[in-house]
Parts: C-alpha cells; sequence; structure tokens
C-alpha cells in the first residue's frame, strides 16, 4: 500500500493517500490534474511496471482552476466549494458553490438532456449553487455547461 505524501508551503500543497481501499486526495487550486495523475499512477502500479511521467493537459480542467482561483481571495474558498464525485445510476455530480462571484444572482431552471438511460446530464442552478449531474461519460461536459454559463455572465 502507498505511504500517504503531503507535500506543503503555505500556497503550493497536496495530500493524496489511501486507506481502507479509498484515495483520498487534497491539494491547492492548482493541484486537480497533478491528484488525478497521481491516482492513476497508483492504478496503474497495481497493474503495470511503468510509471506515468506525464497526463495530457486537460483544458477544461484547467479552466475550472483557474476560475476557482480567480476567486480564491483568502475568505472566499474557507466557506465556498466546488466538489465533483460520482452517483449511484452511475454518473457524475458537480456541485459549484456561487456565493460572492458575478453568478450569485442566477438561476436557471433544470435542463435536461437524455437520449438513453445511459446517455444523459442535467443541470440546475437554486440557492447560489450548480448542481449538475450526468451518465459516467458526462463529466466535461457538466463543466463545459457550467464554462458556458460563466462566458455568457461575463
Amino acid at each position: 500500500m502507498p505511504t500517504p505524501s503531503l507535500v506543503e508551503t503555505k500556497q503550493d500543497w497536496f495530500f493524496c493517500g489511501v486507506k481502507n481501499n479509498f484515495y483520498n486526495a487534497s491539494g491547492d487550486y492548482l493541484k486537480l490534474e497533478l491528484l488525478l495523475l497521481k491516482f492513476k499512477e497508483l492504478f496503474d502500479g497495481n497493474n503495470s511496471d511503468k510509471k506515468i511521467e506525464h497526463m495530457e493537459s486537460n483544458k477544461t480542467l484547467n479552466w475550472l482552476m483557474s476560475w476557482y482561483a480567480s476567486h480564491c481571495n483568502g475568505d472566499w474558498e474557507h466557506e465556498n466549494q466546488i466538489k465533483i464525485s460520482t452517483i449511484d445510476n452511475p454518473g457524475w455530480r458537480v456541485k459549484i458553490d456561487l456565493v460572492g462571484t458575478n453568478l450569485e444572482n442566477l438561476t436557471l431552471d433544470r435542463q435536461t438532456y437524455e437520449t438513453s438511460e445511459t446517455d444523459w446530464y442535467t443541470f440546475i442552478i437554486k440557492d447560489q449553487v450548480v448542481d449538475a449531474t450526468g451518465d459516467p461519460t458526462k463529466l466535461e461536459i457538466l463543466i463545459e455547461s457550467f464554462r458556458g454559463i460563466v462566458d455568457q455572465q461575463d
């Protein structure tokens, strides 16, 4: 089992480790891609001897990290979050707090796009929170849907 690691300076830190077969990772606002790379290294480490040294950059994740970083001011990030999790349909859920952003007064009725039980996503903005869910292939679409709204408001 890999040893948990913590690398930290005041604004440059991350933690990742496995406990009870659960990967747990946290980091500063620019570490999402690195934490995914560390997970891939752990997973691939159990399946091959090949060490990953590079992960293709994802423009969508980079945009989300930049959006988040642009709102971090020493206070906002302590009260507001971006949560990316899985759901049991199966699929993804993305929740983004909008308090303190130029979108905090925005509401959007639920938008649902579904072609089958395995090809769907839904998106709503209510009570100052973006709540988007989708099938296992829709994580990028969920984030890009949010990006489209941000771009419309700027």
